[in-house]
């Protein structure tokens, strides 16, 4: 089984902090997404899935318009 920054990735998402991730996906429900990832989740991880319509940041890892 991949890790899950590898099904990110395929995804499409990029790293904006350390351990944190931004992906623009509007075909999925949150949940949907979550499920669409649970077999990638290892007992370690922890993932929060939620929906964003306007962001800031600070130093990101990525530029976020561009994601």
């Amino acid at each position: 089984v991949q890790p899950l920054s590898d099904a990110l990735e395929e995804l499409g998402a990029k790293r904006i902090l350390d351990r944190t991730w931004a992906l623009r996906y509007n075909s999925l429900s949150c949940e949907m997404l979550l499920d669409h990832l649970s077999y990638r989740i290892d007992v370690k991880d922890r993932v929060l899935v939620f929906k964003v319509s306007d962001w800031a940041a600070c130093n990101a890892l990525t530029r976020l318009n561009a994601i």
